[in-house]
């Protein structure tokens, strides 16, 4: 786990924010909308990453921000 990782698994300790485990939410979460800022501050990983893992589409680009809406792969589904 890098810092910013670290960072959501103390954050619910000291405010109201409800954080998951990326595995733990896409066995639950199969599409998802993720917003990237660039620059950004350390979460670029997740643009490159997810990729390998699940379908990402442009639903706004604008300025250096994007929305995209994400669709987790048939190979990434929990199996019964």
């Amino acid at each position: 786990m890098d810092t910013i990782d670290l960072d959501f698994v103390v954050i619910p300790r000291y405010m109201d924010a409800q954080t998951s485990d990326f595995s733990d939410f896409t066995r639950t979460h199969l599409m998802f909308l993720v917003y990237v800022e660039t620059p950004g501050h350390g979460a670029q990983w997740l643009e490159m990453y997810l990729p390998s893992v699940a379908r990402m589409e442009i639903l706004k680009l604008e300025s250096g921000r994007k929305l995209y809406l994400v669709k987790m792969n048939d190979q990434t589904l929990p199996h019964p």
